[in-house]
């Protein structure tokens, strides 16, 4: 997660609470979000929840440039979650 203030921050999803893993994370508003499998051998199903509303006038979609000049210390991640722009 990037947040608002430009902090980077990574949540471990799992079952292993011992080793710091949570079944599930709340993404604070207006937080920029990925994910990605670390055993590329095994899947993941993510879905995302919204509360209490969501409209589509509220989102935005950045792509990788536009993350990339924002955050250019997070280039590396950023280009691991994301698609290369459309020409």
């Amino acid at each position: 997660m990037i947040t608002p203030e430009g902090n980077y921050e990574t949540i471990k999803l799992g079952l292993d609470v011992e080793d710091g893993q949570v079944l599930q994370a709340v993404v604070p508003k207006n937080t920029i979000f990925g994910s990605s499998v670390e055993d590329t051998d095994t899947y993941s199903l993510v879905s995302c929840m919204v509360s209490p509303g969501f409209e589509y006038e509220d989102f935005e979609l950045f792509t990788r440039t536009e993350l990339i000049e924002k955050y250019p210390d997070y280039q590396e991640m950023i280009e691991k979650l994301t698609l290369p722009d459309a020409e």
